[in-house]
């Protein structure tokens, strides 16, 4: 017989539908407006918040800003005040007066010599251009730009326009209706810019690339332990460039002949201006008439300016917050943001997910009502900032691994929140407790014994912290790459999520590369499911999509080692079981990040975006962190 907490869920949750072949897939909260409990005494209602994409200056000193999250372009005054410049809010294609036209995900901004705002309408696979009328009109692509999703724009010196298209790693110069470069995409390039002189770069996963006039390139600056993400890049009107560095969250001056400067921010995220400036994951750049350079701080929500000081000191300053000057004001207890974590604490019949973006914990019932907890003002000194992911010990002690730290928290049974391990500076360092060093930790699981396994993204490798709080590197040499074998011997790339396996073992997503591995307890690492190199041949999309995985980054196991897969930018889940192949039980992705949406509905007609954790509930339910959607889902058994 099934239990009264199936029963509740299933009551909770029925509808009235045609059936289609699949398991259900229903919405346990909506991220965009919980539901609280009732002891919870929350603010007033949130209105729109954005996403910052793209920026770029107008020879009049304006701001400009592509709001990813409501399809809009907004712009900023030399004052702070945020005005809504183009764009209805609703997502669509249409052309027109600014205020009513719509776009879809828009990314890069660049202005031309006329004083045209152009626009990377990303998810309408178009460019716009907005005249200094305010009018809307679709650039007539050339023949060789039909087929591509616009990411990033430039026009150089010369008048000449590229266009970059990230996800299928291809550099166009649209005046010329050429192909330059082809990349595979899982290198992700992105970050074009060119110098006063008319070289053209870019950056992708291996580093910062000149582009030489043969259409050849040069790596000009690898990534190393000083330099892991470029998330853009931009001129500095000279022979070097101004560069954001995404996951040591810093803004850098970079010269070929001078090496890296470190202008603001790092090594840890944060949220802090003037003397000792903290960002937390910044991107865009622009360089405002004044030498000024504006950077959209992103998982902060702010635009960020820092202008020189003295001969080697910058200040920074918030320039536009979301939620200042009347406009988007966005409450920190009232939404879900970005969840990355999720577990199932089968003492209360709570779901526990970690808020990413509002560094805290919220506690889901399986009604659907929500509970913060251990916010930041509640953590007396140690907060979880950007918290990642959750795994329960059979003591019912919590441990979060707690990326923007780079610290492994655990809260006991009697609800005390303590640091396991890490010292709070990015690191590959064994040790005991806080003397050892973590850098990006995500996915965690904990073993029989009670021993915590922390997979780290940053350095690529899989740590083990003993009961005694010893922290040992299990496997990876602290390099990317795809290699099976014991301990240092192995690589792994930016590997996200971690399970025990019931058998004895631990399995890991490990993104990058595509890849399900397998790792045993004295450290030997296989590849059991996965590894296919999407865009590379000879593996054609369709075979990606029926054999292949991409970036899968959430990862569970049932009792009965059954593996649930978050198969995060095909945007699915499937099922897989030794030595049985890979079943897609819900969501239907498009090859190379395409296809992502929101459907509640049966198997493949249900739509998820970048589904990034999981976790089993009662009666075999599955759970799954929508995180673009910024939702929690579950399908049915």
């Amino acid at each position: 017989m099934r239990s009264r907490t199936w029963v509740l869920l299933s009551l909770l949750f029925c509808s009235c539908t045609q059936e289609l072949p699949g398991r259900r897939v229903r919405s346990l909260a909506d991220g965009a407006h919980l539901k609280f409990e009732e002891s919870f005494q929350r603010a007033v209602e949130p209105q729109k918040a954005w996403r910052p994409g793209g920026l770029a200056v107008s020879q009049e000193g304006l701001v400009f800003l592509s709001d990813l999250e409501n399809n809009r372009i907004l712009r900023i005054t030399p004052t702070g005040v945020i005005q809504v410049f183009a764009g209805d809010g609703e997502e669509g294609d249409r052309d027109g007066a600014a205020l009513t036209a719509r776009f879809k995900k828009p990314r890069d901004l660049v202005f031309d010599r006329e004083g045209q705002l152009w626009v990377a309408d990303s998810g309408n696979q178009k460019i716009k251009r907005i005249s200094p009328t305010g009018q809307v009109s679709t650039y007539p692509w050339p023949e060789a730009l039909k087929h591509i999703t616009p990411h990033e724009l430039l026009f150089d010196a010369r008048g000449q326009f590229y266009v970059m298209d990230s996800l299928k790693g291809e550099l166009f110069n649209a005046s010329q209706n050429q192909k330059l470069i082809q990349t595979g995409p899982n290198q992700l390039p992105r970050a074009l810019a060119n110098t006063a002189s008319g070289e053209l770069f870019y950056a992708d996963l291996e580093g910062i690339w000149k582009l030489n006039l043969d259409s050849t390139r040069t790596l000009a600056r690898r990534v190393d332990s000083s330099l892991r993400r470029v998330g853009d890049l931009i001129s500095d009107q000279a022979s070097g460039f101004y560069l954001t560095d995404l996951y040591f969250h810093r803004l850098l001056h970079w010269q070929a002949d001078t090496g890296l400067e470190q202008i603001a921010g790092g090594p840890s995220a944060g949220d802090k201006e003037g003397a000792g400036a903290l960002f937390s994951f910044p991107e865009a750049l622009a360089l405002g008439s004044g030498g000024e350079i504006y950077l959209a701080d992103t998982r902060n929500q702010r635009i960020c300016k820092i202008e020189k000081a003295q001969a080697k000191d910058w200040k920074v300053s918030t320039f536009a917050r979301n939620g200042t000057q009347g406009f988007g004001e966005r409450k920190d207890d009232q939404d879900l943001s970005l969840p990355h974590g999720l577990v199932f604490d089968e003492r209360s019949q709570n779901l526990i997910v970690s808020d990413y973006l509002h560094h805290r914990l919220l506690k889901i019932s399986l009604k659907g009502e929500a509970l913060p907890w251990f916010e930041p003002k509640d953590t007396q000194g140690e907060p979880l900032v950007l918290p990642a992911g959750l795994a329960m010990g059979s003591d019912h002690s919590l441990y979060i691994s707690g990326s923007g730290r780079h610290r492994i928290h655990k809260i006991s049974p009697e609800g005390k929140l303590s640091v396991l391990a890490g010292s709070g500076q990015a690191g590959l360092k064994d040790g005991l407790g806080k003397e050892a060093q973590f850098y990006l930790p995500f996915g965690i699981a904990v073993g029989p014994d009670q021993s915590v396994y922390v997979i780290e993204q940053g350095n690529h490798t899989l740590r083990k912290i003993s009961p005694a709080g010893e922290v040992s590197t299990l496997a990876g040499d602290g390099t990317a790459g795809l290699r099976d074998g014991r301990g240092q011997q192995a690589q792994f790339n930016h590997p996200s999520g971690l399970a025990w396996h019931p058998e004895g073992y631990l399995l890991v997503a490990d993104a990058w590369n595509h890849a399900i591995r397998r790792v045993t307890l004295q450290g030997e690492v296989s590849t059991v499911l996965g590894g296919i190199q999407p865009g590379q041949k000879p593996y054609s999309a369709q075979e990606v999509l029926e054999k292949g995985l991409y970036v899968p980054e959430g990862i569970v196991v049932s009792p009965a080692g059954e593996v649930y897969i978050a198969d995060s930018w095909n945007h699915r889940i499937g099922k897989w079981k030794a030595p049985g192949k890979f079943e897609v039980i819900a969501g239907k992705g498009r090859y190379l990040n395409f296809g992502a949406g929101f459907a509640d509905a049966l198997g493949e007609q249900a739509r998820f975006s970048q589904p990034k954790a999981l976790a089993l509930g009662p009666q075999g339910a599955l759970f799954i962190a929508d995180t673009a959607n910024n939702r929690i889902r579950w399908i049915e058994p």
